[in-house]
C-alpha cells in the first residue's frame, strides 16, 4: 500500500489553507520562507508540500506536522519547535549584536576621517 493512499490529502489542503487565517497567499508564503507559486499550488490543491516545505509551514505557523498531516487534532508547539523558535530568537540577537558592532566600527572611521579633514 502506498503512503499516498495512507495520507488524507484533503485534511492536509484544508490545515494549511486555514493557517492562511487573512494573509493573502503571498505573504503566507514569504511568512513561511516558501515561494509563492510552490504555496498557490498547495492551496490550489495541485500538489502535495515536500517534507522540508511542510516543515517550513509548521515552525512559521507554530503547529505540529501531526496535526497538519491529520494525524491528532492538537496543533500547538511541541517541544522541539519550541527549541528551534528558541534557536531562532538566539541567532537573531547574535546577528543585532554583529550589526551593532559593525555600525560602531563604522562610526568610529567616520569620526577618525573627519578628524583628519
Amino acid at each position: 500500500m502506498s503512503i499516498e493512499k495512507d495520507v488524507n490529502r484533503e485534511i492536509i489542503f484544508s490545515r494549511i489553507e486555514s493557517l492562511v487565517k487573512g494573509r493573502s497567499i503571498s505573504q503566507f508564503a514569504r511568512d513561511c520562507g516558501i515561494k509563492q507559486p510552490v504555496m498557490d499550488s498547495y492551496i490550489k490543491r495541485k500538489r502535495m508540500p515536500v517534507a522540508e516545505n511542510l516543515i517550513k509551514i509548521c515552525i512559521a505557523n507554530a503547529v505540529t506536522s501531526d496535526w497538519v498531516l491529520g494525524m491528532t487534532n492538537e496543533n500547538g508547539i511541541t517541544i522541539k519547535s519550541n527549541s528551534t523558535i528558541t534557536a531562532k530568537v538566539i541567532k537573531l540577537k547574535a546577528d543585532a549584536i554583529s550589526v551593532s558592532e559593525d555600525v560602531s566600527r563604522l562610526v568610529n572611521s567616520i569620526d577618525k576621517i573627519a578628524r583628519a579633514l
